[in-house]
């Protein structure tokens, strides 16, 4: 771009330039329409006005963006004031408009124009678009026609105040009305327009004489003149004096009274009203609603308008008070049901007197006056009295009265079952004033208290009431009566019932008739213990070691009785556990079928038993038992027993095991071995008969696999241990020349 910062004039291609951009840009310039708008409307023009134009530049490509414009005639002259807009700026003059700062980025530029005189007729813009330095130059141009001549629109609407006042000055305006090129204003008779005739805005005078009428205005130009707007504007004068305050002229304090006076249009009412009234609503308006004070006064108001305050107005009031509080209330405040009482205030004339009583109280005569009779109920309360006047009513005025009555009938409080000589106090609630007075039962005694709410008696033998009469000023009340029981200390109790030779740590019971009011201590022989039941006249006891007596004790509220007795002769106690059984330890089973076996005595019977219960019976309920050996078993066998008698069971006795055999088993007489079958106790056992000192054993499962290879000596019985399960296995003994080579099954 050769030139950034605006164009050279006289380049934008017009019939009147000759010449455009391409001069510097190279190339030949192309016409293009629509680069160049406005806002001008399409009726035309309208001189002097100021029109919005935008130059577009198309241009596509790089580098910056740039433009010419200017509005010309054929010949080239200037129509019309160009106005610089953003980024742009004028040359030549004011004859062109170019770019003030070319850059890619803006490419659309706006901008004013003024349009020229009437009669100039159209105007042609004519406009040169350029970018980058040796970038495409192109053409385009905008004419606009200039709008047919015609007289000015109808003004628009008046803006200023509908009301003034004489001898002031206001503003009144317009807006702008099209084709105008002078404003004609009017104003009603006796207003002067001071100032801004042939424009917008007039300043206006009215003057003493001024009276109410319209504002008026018209647009003119050199083809005539435009139709009028109008305001219709009121003269206004400071308010004249109001009617006479119309309202109660002799109201009662507290009250709510209205004044008021005759309306008038646009007018504003000020109310003042005495110290100490309120107003509570309508004041500003020609009635205001007004709560009473205590202070007479005037109810004053003043009209008033946007021109001034006219003459006040007032009305002299008199307030009429509610009657002051009355005096004190004279009467007696303490007077006996139903009787007659008076009760009353001073009199004040003009005032009525409203009476209250308490609840049940009468008034026979007296209502409405300063004075009542009264005939007095059960009731506590106020006697109350409110004076009161045509305008309310006053305070209300109290007295209390609390009713003496005649007194109630008491409820007396004490023991109703004394015991014989003790002293006791028998009383019922003080009531204030009253006296009581009371009785007691032949051979009692009341040694102190009589003529109060509390006695203390020595107590008789004989029962009967206590007796008690309440009396007043007012008079007596109704006995009150209260019957007692004369009490005595308990007598011995029946035999007690229970087991005189009960086994150690059993659980015994030990009682006596039960006698209601009676309460039983009981004490058991040293070690027994009392588990429950005790205070009671049945107790539950485990008992201990130690013989001794069972004895109780009765006693009440009176005192204690005489002791019983209940001798525990004897103490049973569980057997001793028995001893070890004794008897054969080893049983051979081919000679043997019964086996006897003892412990010690001193039980009342005794209970066998073998275990395992297949190796045979076992039989005998005292300290010898036999055992009937099952033949086909071989092994270990447990004896145990245990003792017992009326007293229980004890425990099993020591275990005597027995190991049972039977030689019948596999063997050969010629070798002189033999081995016993059946055996479960991991042991087997060899019968040798041989010559030689010392013999091989070998144990073999039917695989042949050898799982147990010892030796033993040649002679006698002889034992081996083994850890074999059950089942059969193979048995190789060799003793010198002997030899056995036998099954055996194991257990």
């Amino acid at each position: 771009m050769n030139y950034p910062n605006g164009s050279p004039a006289g380049k934008t291609g017009s019939p009147g330039d000759g010449s455009n951009c391409s001069s510097c840009h190279g190339g030949t310039a192309t016409t293009t329409a629509g680069q160049i708008t406005s806002n001008i409307p399409a009726s035309g023009y309208i001189a002097g006005q100021t029109y919005q134009i935008t130059a577009t530049n198309p241009l596509t490509g790089s580098g910056k963006f740039g433009f010419e414009v200017s509005p010309q005639n054929v010949t080239g002259t200037q129509l019309g004031t160009l106005v610089a807009g953003s980024g742009s700026k004028l040359v030549g003059g004011t004859k062109y408009v170019t770019q003030s700062n070319a850059n890619s980025t803006t490419s659309t530029w706006t901008f004013g124009w003024v349009a020229p005189v009437a009669g100039t007729g159209a105007v042609t813009f004519y406009g040169a678009f350029a970018r980058n330095y040796t970038g495409a130059t192109t053409l385009s141009s905008l004419t606009v026609q200039e709008a047919t001549a015609s007289a000015p629109a109808t003004a628009g609407p008046i803006t200023g105040p509908l009301t003034v006042c004489l001898n002031n000055s206001e503003t009144y305006s317009v807006g702008s009305i099209a084709g105008a090129t002078s404003y004609v204003w009017s104003a009603p008779t006796g207003a002067t327009i001071v100032s801004g005739q042939g424009t917008t805005s007039v300043s206006v005078s009215f003057s003493a004489s001024a009276v109410s009428g319209n504002m008026s205005v018209y647009g003119s130009n050199a083809n005539g003149n435009g139709a009028p707007s109008s305001l219709m504007v009121t003269v206004n004068t400071a308010p004249s004096p109001t009617s006479a305050v119309a309202g109660i002229d002799n109201p009662c304090q507290t009250s709510s009274q209205t004044y008021s006076v005759t309306n008038v249009s646009g007018i504003t009412f000020t109310w003042t009203v005495p110290s100490g009234s309120v107003i509570t609503s309508g004041q500003g308006t020609n009635s205001i609603t007004v709560t009473v004070g205590g202070n007479s006064g005037n109810v004053t108001v003043v009209p008033s308008n946007n021109c001034g305050s006219g003459s006040a107005a007032n009305l002299a009031i008199t307030v009429s008070p509610v009657p002051s509080p009355s005096s004190s209330i004279s009467g007696n405040n303490t007077p006996c049901q139903t009787t007659s009482q008076t009760y009353s205030v001073t009199n004040v004339p003009g005032v009525s007197y409203a009476w209250n009583v308490p609840s049940g109280s009468v008034i026979t005569s007296g209502q409405g006056t300063n004075s009542v009779n009264v005939t007095i109920g059960a009731a506590n309360g106020n006697v109350s009295v409110i004076p009161s006047n045509t305008c309310g009513n006053g305070v209300v005025t109290n007295f209390t009265v609390t009713v003496s009555l005649v007194p109630g009938q008491a409820t007396i409080s004490g023991n109703s079952v004394p015991c014989q000589t003790s002293s006791q106090v028998y009383s019922v609630a003080n009531v204030s004033g009253v006296t009581y007075t009371w009785e007691v039962p032949a051979g009692s005694v009341i040694t102190s208290g009589q003529g109060t709410n509390s006695i203390n008696v020595t107590v008789g033998t004989t029962n009967g009431n206590i007796t008690v009469a309440s009396s007043n000023s007012c008079g007596s009340g109704a006995n009150a009566n209260f019957p007692i029981t004369v009490g005595s200390t308990p007598a011995q109790t029946s035999a007690i019932a229970g087991n005189s030779a009960p086994c150690q740590s059993s659980s015994q019971a030990y009682s006596v008739s039960n006698v209601s009011g009676v309460s039983y201590a009981w004490n058991v022989p040293s070690g027994s213990v009392i588990t429950s039941g005790q205070g009671t006249s049945s107790i539950n006891v485990t008992m201990g070691t130690n013989n001794g007596d069972v004895t109780v004790v009765p006693s009440n509220s009176c005192g204690t009785g005489a002791m019983s007795n209940f001798t525990v002769s004897s103490i049973g106690f569980l057997p001793s556990t028995p001893a070890t059984p004794t008897g054969p330890s080893q049983v051979n089973l081919l000679n043997t079928m019964v086996s006897d076996y003892s412990t010690s005595s001193g039980a009342d019977s005794y209970v066998w038993q073998i275990s395992p219960a297949l190796a045979g019976v076992i039989s005998g309920t005292t300290a010898t038992a036999q055992v009937t050996w099952n033949m086909a078993f071989t092994g270990n066998a447990d004896i145990s027993v245990k003792a017992q008698n009326a007293c229980g069971i004890s425990g099993w006795s020591p275990v005597e095991t027995m190991h049972v055999i039977n030689t019948t088993g596999l063997g050969d007489d010629a070798s002189g071995i033999r081995v016993m079958a059946g055996e479960s106790n991991g042991y087997l056992t060899f019968e040798m008969n041989t010559n030689a000192n010392q013999a091989s054993v070998m144990i073999l499962d039917l695989s042949g696999r050898v799982l147990l290879n010892t030796t033993i000596a040649g002679q006698g019985r002889q034992q081996i241990s083994h850890q074999l399960k059950a089942g059969v296995y193979m048995v190789v003994v060799e003793a010198g020349n002997s030899r056995l080579n036998k099954k055996i099954l194991v257990m």
